[in-house]
């Protein structure tokens, strides 16, 4: 039974002709691991917490796919929750003290929620927070550099020979608006370049903010030949205004988008687009719940800009 055992949980010290032996008799057998009694041995409950604001679109898809192949590949179950605005504590309670979760992956804005990350630390919940505004003593943390991408991919634009260009602002509150937002300045400070405050408008992360932001943008007595979206799916709507307005792109506006989703290599033309490793940070979450033993850890994922077809070199 020993024997039996150690092959499950992967010993190395079984001998070959033992390890052949017990794989047989599980596959006759059909044997499956009871990851409940595993669970109780080892005091941990094997659930994992996934808050949402909002789960509609393809960021929240893919840290959901992200953090679902991390959970299976370490025995571990995922719960999903969406909390909202108000009543985001009183929801995020009702959810966590459903079961004893060994840890909680928190989404933008809900990682920067000061009732909920109170509640976490207060009943000694471990949790990970994706992209937060801020840091905090306490928990762990993973995301990317939101500032150092947008000044990228306005750089971009900038050797392109675009001087007028314009920012369409994600979600407010969020970390991503704020941090790209930052970049997009700081690539014209240091081009020596400025831009009428009319080239930053208000939007948000879906493609009918890109729409409305872009009308606003060409509707201008001196339009910006470039735009810098919030994301792919809002780039995707500056592309349907922009062909409704007759404007073609990238001959006369050049866009680039955010997150490298699907999206952007199904408009048309396809994007340039910053690649967000949104699945890697999922992943990345299950493992600090999992096998971290620090109380706070750290973590910045690398970022990869990719050039297509909807940028070009400035021709005004």
């Amino acid at each position: 039974m020993k024997t039996v055992s150690r092959v499950i949980n992967n010993d190395p010290t079984v001998k070959p002709k033992n390890l052949e032996k017990v794989q047989q008799a599980i596959a006759k057998t059909g044997y499956r691991r009871n990851a409940f009694a595993r669970g109780l041995r080892a005091r941990q409950s094997l659930m994992i917490g996934l808050l949402y604001e909002q789960a509609e679109g393809e960021y929240p898809a893919n840290i959901l796919a992200g953090a679902l192949a991390a959970c299976r590949e370490r025995g571990y179950h995922l719960m999903v929750e969406v909390v909202k605005g108000d009543s985001m504590l009183n929801s995020a309670r009702d959810f966590l003290l459903q079961m004893n979760f060994d840890g909680v992956i928190l989404t933008p804005p809900v990682c920067d929620n000061p009732d909920v990350i109170g509640f976490l630390n207060e009943n000694d919940i471990r949790y990970v927070r994706i992209s937060p505004l801020n840091s905090l003593p306490l928990g762990h943390e993973i995301g990317i550099d939101d500032e150092q991408a947008g000044h990228a991919l306005v750089e971009h634009l900038i050797t392109l020979g675009h001087r007028k260009i314009a920012h369409i602002l994600g979600d407010e509150g969020h970390r991503a608006t704020i941090q790209r937002l930052a970049g997009y300045r700081r690539a014209h400070d240091e081009a020596g370049l400025s831009f009428p405050e009319g080239y930053v408008v208000g939007g948000g992360f879906s493609s009918e903010a890109g729409f409305e932001g872009a009308r606003k943008l060409l509707a201008l007595d001196d339009p910006p030949t470039a735009i810098f979206a919030s994301n792919d799916e809002c780039a995707a709507g500056v592309l349907a205004c922009a062909q409704a307005y007759g404007v073609r792109v990238p001959d006369e506006l050049s866009v680039v988008g955010f997150d490298g989703s699907i999206i952007a290599d199904l408009v048309h033309p396809t994007l340039t687009t910053m690649v967000q490793p949104t699945q890697a940070m999922a992943a990345e979450a299950v493992r600090m719940i999992v096998d971290a033993r620090e109380s706070t850890e750290r973590k910045t994922l690398p970022i990869e800009m990719r050039v297509s077809k909807s940028t070009a070199a400035c021709r005004t």
